[in-house]
């Protein structure tokens, strides 16, 4: 009986004598395996005596023990009878007697607040994420609608400009008067019509109410000299040349203008997207010359931070010391001394 128990289980008999332990082990496995959890209390009966080898007196036999765990075994096999293997040893179907069924206990609702929370989790985490993707949606629409508005905006812009300039085949004319207003709308909408941006024009000027031409410059020159960062920036990502000079007397750089009328944000802007900080002009005056000349320090610092020659010298001998000296800018002057200039190197603007 007991042998057909054992084998019924999986477990071989020979085995239980010799070590009563590793059978409650593999007992205990072998219910995990069929996920019979509420047969726990079985189960520590039968552990029970299986592993007491150790705590046995002198007059106790290990054949008693083990008559003990089977007993509980069988009540075990009862409840584990769905899952075992329908093939029994030879003659064990027979030699069997029938068993009185064990009534199983209700399923434990232990479990049921656990899944509740579990699934209140659930439905809080599905309405944060529909609640995200909600707000994502309405910054997206908001976003498109921003565009289209800006889109509409710099058309706009630019349909005045053209309008603005007469007898501008190509567009650049208009580009142009939006780069000396400081236009960025226009400036973008203008650029998607392909022109060409390194085009020169004559630096437009009031006198008496009415328009002259001045200087030759382009369109990032123009915007330089103003002091326009941003549309410095539209510009060179619509690619304009940076260190492009202008065709008139001084052969200016976008840099040496911006230096020389102060806009310490287009200086970096413009040496940020590889403006050559020590290229001169036609005077063989850099963009450190120009600013010390005219005493913007922000711009002096700016530049020297940058790597600007400290000591050059222009056609006529003058370094951006002594140009400081002679306009009488002292905290430049202080500044290029701090900063090693030196006083020897060069000579006096006048004379």
């Amino acid at each position: 009986m007991v042998k057909e128990i054992l084998v019924g289980i999986g477990i071989d008999p020979l085995s239980v004598g010799s070590n009563l332990k590793q059978w409650g082990q593999e007992l205990e496995l072998k219910a995990n395996n069929v996920a019979m959890v509420r047969y726990a209390q079985d189960l520590d009966v039968v552990r029970h005596y299986s592993n007491s080898g150790a705590h046995w007196g002198p007059n106790e036999r290990a054949e008693d023990h083990t008559m003990i765990a089977c007993r509980y075994a069988v009540a075990l096999v009862i409840r584990l009878r769905s899952v075992l293997p329908k093939s029994r040893t030879p003659g064990s179907a027979s030699s069997s007697k029938p068993k009185q069924q064990v009534p199983e206990s209700a399923p434990s609702t232990s479990s049921q607040p656990q899944q509740e929370n579990e699934q209140e989790a659930a439905a809080k985490l599905q309405a944060r994420l529909l609640k995200k993707k909600e707000a994502e949606d309405k910054a997206a629409a908001e976003l498109h609608a921003r565009s289209l508005k800006e889109k509409e905006a710099g058309e706009n812009a630019a349909a005045e400009y053209r309008s603005k300039a007469q007898f501008d085949l190509d567009g650049h004319r208009a580009v142009f008067l939006a780069s000396c207003d400081g236009n960025v709308r226009a400036v973008r909408a203008l650029l998607t019509e392909g022109v060409c941006i390194d085009k020169e024009e004559k630096e437009p000027s009031l006198v008496n109410g009415d328009e002259v031409s001045e200087k030759s410059m382009t369109p990032l020159m123009i915007a330089s000299a103003k002091g326009h960062a941003a549309v410095v920036r539209e510009l060179i990502a619509g690619g304009a040349s940076v260190d492009k000079m202008d065709s008139g007397n001084d052969g200016d750089t976008p840099l040496i203008s911006a230096a020389g009328w102060g806009h310490q944000a287009v200086v970096k802007e413009l040496i940020a997207q590889g403006a050559a900080v020590n290229k001169a002009n036609k005077d063989g005056r850099t963009a450190l010359i120009l600013a010390s000349s005219e005493g913007h320090l922000t711009v002096v610092k700016e530049l020297i931070a940058r790597g600007a020659s400290i000591n050059a010298a222009d056609n006529i001998g003058a370094t951006p010391l002594l140009w400081a000296v002679e306009r009488g800018h002292l905290a430049v002057v202080k500044e290029l001394i701090a900063r090693g200039a030196s006083l020897d190197k060069g000579r006096k603007v006048s004379g």
